[in-house]
């Protein structure tokens, strides 16, 4: 058997009991774990102890294994180690070590491997394995970076709509690692850990806002899913104003309100703007999506009396694990790829990771209320977009797609979503100070496909 080593070290400004404690929360794994490599159906018994057992499915291509694997040693807060059991290796031993310095904690990772099928493995597998391996520890050094960079914010409870969407996937695990607690709401009575609510109804739990520092408003009808029929169209607005407006009512019958309301909205509000620079003040534009963020925020809005209010104006968000990306990754991995027409529409994106950490940002940003473009600070152009998607993928990205094809393909929704130009501009993130992860499409795509 051929053992391989890699070692990583990384220094933060907090204590080995600082820096320990955020790796025993129970979503810490799911933090440090990049978008191509998400694991599914985790489960933990027993946490970071010592004979700890965790279990779950690691992502290969369209297809995941099995991995089961134990802590054997837990000396907290300066060490602990786990060993795969079952999995693709042939051997898995990782060492996570904390050690106390000047400046806070040294943290280093060493990490012993063994391939499957002897020498055939390593010769085939190898270089392959060591280049994802190698990549994974990068993300991880980026989180922790993020994450522990800091004294870590006061804790506080928030309250969670749309808690199993594409957004909340990514965001849940950096709020509870921050060791704030997230409470979804949820369609079902008695649920441990969760409080029920249906608008729809005008019915919830009688203490739904009680202990609530802060609402995250994130539910609705999925927008890009299906051809807009009018059925279709009732359902997206109306899960919206519905649920908002029964959220803000709750806040202003609340003994004690929260302290914020963040609700989601998104750049359609703007509509079709071609080249115009889009900031928070701007007007919104016309058609159906404008119509719907902009009595979505209206909504929103009713609660600043009582608390402040947030409404985020979020672009196109970018991740492997669904939306735009996931729908565009396959079509360009396979050459593919392309534009729209001559590609000249402006395509206002945001890195996911960038996107949850804004928001958590916004939690304690006390000085910002009101709407906040949450797009990274260089959009692109269609044709900038997919040559950039294109040479991350090492394919071609040339092909053109009629405009009228696409219309009589996908109607309204093809019009509005996938065709109007939007070159909104982060003006209030960036003169609060937040600093962008992934400012650049170039530096964004290699760290969420796992690629480049």
């Amino acid at each position: 058997m051929i053992l391989h080593e890699l070692r990583r070290q990384i220094r933060l400004p907090l204590s080995p009991e600082k820096v320990f404690e955020w790796h025993s929360r129970k979503d810490a794994l799911l933090r440090l774990s990049p978008p191509w490599a998400m694991p599914v159906h985790l489960r933990q018994q027993s946490g970071l102890k010592t004979g700890g057992q965790v279990s779950m499915r690691i992502p290969l291509g369209p297809l995941s294994l099995p991995w089961k694997g134990y802590y054997p040693e837990v000396s907290a807060p300066f060490f602990f180690k786990d060993i795969q059991t079952k999995g693709p290796f042939a051997f898995w031993e990782h060492s996570h070590y904390f050690h106390p310095d000047a400046a806070g904690c040294r943290m280093e990772d060493i990490l012993r491997f063994a391939l499957p099928a002897g020498p055939a493995g390593n010769f085939f597998a190898a270089k392959m394995v060591k280049e994802k391996l190698e990549k994974l520890f990068h993300w991880r050094q980026h989180v922790l970076e993020d994450d522990l960079s800091a004294p870590l914010p006061r804790p506080m409870t928030i309250l969670m709509s749309g808690s199993s969407g594409l957004v909340a996937e990514s965001l849940i695990p950096a709020l509870t690692t921050a060791g704030h607690r997230v409470i979804p709401l949820v369609r079902q009575r008695g649920i441990s850990g969760t409080r029920f609510w249906n608008p729809e109804k005008g019915c919830a739990d009688p203490d739904i806002m009680d202990g609530v520092d802060a609402v995250l408003h994130l539910g609705g009808e999925p927008i890009g899913e299906d051809t807009w029929t009018e059925e279709k169209k009732r359902r997206i607005l109306q899960s919206r104003i519905q649920g908002t407006r029964f959220l803000v009512q709750a806040i202003k019958k609340a003994s004690h309100p929260p302290k914020i309301l963040i609700s989601a909205s998104a750049i359609g509000y703007y509509g079709h703007r071609k080249d115009s620079v889009l900031s928070e003040a701007d007007s919104s534009g016309q058609g159906f999506l404008a119509r719907v963020c902009r009595m979505w925020e209206e909504e929103a809005l009713q609660a600043q009396d009582f608390c402040r209010v947030v409404c985020l104006r979020i672009g196109i968000g970018l991740t492997p694990r669904g939306g735009a990306l996931a729908r565009l990754y396959p079509l360009f991995s396979m050459g593919l790829g392309g534009t729209i027409g001559r590609g000249r529409a402006w395509m206002s994106w945001i890195a996911m990771e960038d996107l949850v950490r804004a928001i958590r940002f916004l939690l304690h940003a006390e000085e910002i209320s009101g709407p906040v473009n949450l797009t990274a600070p260089q959009p692109l152009q269609a044709r900038a977009f997919a040559d950039t998607l294109g040479s991350t993928l090492k394919r071609p990205s040339g092909m053109q797609l009629p405009p009228s094809l696409l219309h009589l393909c996908l109607g309204e929704m093809g019009k509005e979503v996938l065709m109007s130009s939007t070159r909104a501009y982060p003006f209030k993130l960036e003169a609060a100070g937040f600093r962008f992860r992934y400012p650049d499409l170039k530096s964004a795509l290699p760290m969420l496909t796992g690629k480049g």
